[in-house]
């Protein structure tokens, strides 16, 4: 199908700009046109003006990051969203797999791929991936701007997709997610090689947009396996996570693999602990496991001391 014959959809903000119509003439008008008395103002059959959008603007004023682990926050969230793909298909998180694979590392061009085998984008998500500042996912945490991050952090952004539809069908849908005022969302064929029973979400990043990300983004690979460990350090430690696999690669070569919960065993120097269960009103039980580790569990979290609970 030509271009010409598709309209892609675009980001939906919260407001959006409607004509108005079916206005009563006013009283000069009614005069003009034979009648005593003004039209009655049906205000059903108005639509009335709303804010627009203007999504360039918004992602070019986000504040750019100023260390390592804010110019990660884009990969980050992604990888965030794959888990939460993951809790929604499965009843254990240990069912799910997200794979992370990073080329270039140290380059401004590099290639980043976050792979799940979640519930997919089916019409429901892919409804909520096109409303800015969503509140789809708030009560798992969700912010709904993450996807604005990758805009002001990547040139270019592809988006893959299987799953099942409302009648039991699988279908796939493949878009590039581009930084315009519209039409954001440009339709390509979908080239996944899954089985016809698979679901998941692939996203592929490559290039640094602005000088921020180019000058903060790590260029070692320890750093992006020791900011991983950080950011989902409560559910490795308690063994509450899919299994998150990094293989990287630097621009010169160098090749480093990395797994997740059970790399982050080399993380702990002692623990569990449990403290005693409170009953808390309202609320109910309350537990504290708590683990001592290493000093790099804690980079990236602003934290001086090495203690951490869940």
């Amino acid at each position: 199908m030509g271009r010409a014959s598709v309209v892609s959809p675009a980001l939906q903000g919260p407001l959006r700009t409607q004509p108005m119509t079916g206005l009563a003439p006013r009283n000069s008008d009614a005069a003009k046109l034979g009648s005593t008395e003004p039209a009655p103002c049906d205000r059903k059959s108005q639509s009335m003006p709303s804010l627009r959008e203007n999504l360039s603007s918004r992602v070019r004023k986000l504040l750019k990051p100023s260390n390592a682990q804010q110019a990660l926050q884009p990969l980050l969230e992604a990888m965030s969203n794959s888990v939460m793909a993951i809790d929604e298909k499965f009843d254990t998180r240990s069912k799910g797999r997200v794979a992370i694979k990073i080329r270039d590392l140290g380059s401004s061009n590099i290639s980043v791929t976050v792979e799940d085998n979640g519930i997919g984008l089916d019409e429901r998500h892919y409804e909520a991936f096109l409303e800015v500042d969503t509140e789809f996912k708030k009560d798992q945490g969700g912010k709904g701007v993450g996807r604005l991050y990758w805009l002001d952090a990547f040139k270019h952004i592809e988006v893959q997709s299987q799953y099942v539809d409302q009648e039991g069908a699988v279908q796939s849908r493949a878009f590039k997610f581009v930084l315009e005022d519209e039409e954001q969302i440009q339709e390509v064929p979908p080239s996944l090689d899954w089985n016809e029973d698979r679901t998941g979400t692939i996203i592929k990043f490559r290039g640094l947009r602005s000088a921020a990300y180019v000058d903060k983004f790590p260029k070692q690979a320890a750093m992006v396996v020791n900011h991983t460990a950080s950011e989902f350090i409560a559910d490795f430690l308690s063994r509450n996570s899919p299994r998150i696999t990094l293989s990287i690669e630097s621009k010169a070569g160098a090749k480093t693999e990395a797994a997740f919960p059970e790399d982050v065993a080399d993380l702990v120097a002692a623990g569990p602990l449990k403290a005693e269960t409170v009953q808390i009103e309202g609320i109910g039980d309350f537990n504290v496991t708590a683990f001592l580790c290493d000093k790099r569990a804690s980079r990236g979290m602003n934290l001086k001391h090495r203690r951490l609970t869940t």
